[in-house]
């Protein structure tokens, strides 16, 4: 189903959205034009994570699940009949309903205990295409299409095994989709470790007919996933003490002495002359940390020198005083 404007209109899950967009630029400016990372092994692990948590143990799923990751960026995620023959290729000679939406009602049921009623069987076919021709829409960020994918496919369950392992491989092919980087996110991993309180979100939100709480909850998950691959990204960009002040002066029209300036003036310079650069551009010139250029911004706008306009994706700062003025702001 199309994302309810209640949902875009949520404070706390717009400003989950900022933060994690915000982080995701920060991974891939430290990511540049290459990567250390094993894209194979990092897929093999996503792989293993999540039939993991749909407990499917044939040894045989596991290659193909991997193939299927590798693959997925030829898939067409909008189409009834791709994700049916995802289904065959994962299941095929170990489920005799593979590739076919389900025919009967199902309960899901996690320890013994009704995780939720799904979709009735005679609307599990329809709901799926809804859902899929849903992802052609180009109105809302594609983070937010992304999740609320999942958690509209976990509601249907079109089939009648696998559906965890398939809405995550299309989560993955739709993150993949927004920025191809995101493929070797772990994501499947980290819901490995949190799979109790998914599987609780999910009950609360179904129940409570609610789906921002679940979709508040995945993107949490997201975050913590790309703090984890910021912190194991090498980049002599960052972990450098080099003197960023030429580039600051290329990017900047700066007064005269601004060099010496602290760095919290020199942020509001910046955001005040480019409005539309993520903090992890800013980082990136101003030669510091993301997680310090957020500190900074965070205390910005609490001491009302700072704003934030429009959307995580395509909004801007507005520097709300004049940061030519700010010459003895306190250093954090």
């Amino acid at each position: 189903m199309p994302l309810s404007n209640q949902i875009i209109t949520v404070s706390p899950i717009l400003s989950r959205l900022a933060e994690v967009c915000e982080k995701i630029g920060y991974w891939e400016a430290l990511l540049g034009s290459h990567s250390d990372f094993s894209e194979s092994e990092l897929l093999e692990q996503k792989g293993q994570a999540s039939l993991a948590f749909d407990n499917l143990t044939e040894p045989a799923l596991e290659q193909r699940l991997l193939s299927l990751y590798h693959s997925i960026a030829n898939t067409n995620l909008t189409s009834d009949r791709d994700i049916k023959n995802t289904h065959n290729k994962l299941l095929q000679d170990h489920f005799s309903q593979a590739g076919s939406y389900r025919s009967t009602g199902m309960g899901f049921y996690r320890d013994n205990k009704l995780v939720h009623m799904t979709a009735g069987a005679n609307q599990a076919a329809k709901l799926t295409r809804q859902l899929l021709l849903t992802l052609n829409d180009n109105e809302h960020h594609p983070l937010l299409q992304a999740v609320n994918f999942l958690y509209e496919f976990e509601f249907i369950q079109p089939f009648a095994q696998a559906n965890g392992c398939l809405g995550r491989l299309w989560f993955t092919g739709l993150l993949q989709q927004w920025k191809p980087f995101l493929l070797i996110l772990p994501f499947e991993q980290q819901l490995l470790k949190q799979q109790h309180s998914y599987y609780a979100t999910l009950k609360k939100s179904v129940s409570d007919n609610d789906s921002n709480r679940f979709i508040s909850f995945l993107l949490e998950q997201i975050q913590h996933c790309v703090e984890q691959m910021i912190e194991s990204t090498p980049n002599q960009k960052v972990t450098e003490s080099s003197d960023k002040s030429p580039q600051l002066n290329a990017e900047l029209e700066l007064p005269e002495g601004s060099e010496n300036r602290p760095t919290r003036e020199k942020l509001l310079l910046l955001l005040e002359q480019q409005p539309q650069w993520s903090a992890a551009r800013a980082a990136e010139v101003l030669g510091i940390s993301a997680r310090a250029v957020e500190k900074h911004i965070s205390r910005l706008k609490r001491d009302g020198l700072l704003d934030r306009e429009g959307s995580a994706r395509a909004g801007r700062w507005r520097v709300t005083r004049k940061s030519t003025q700010q010459l003895s702001l306190p250093e954090y």
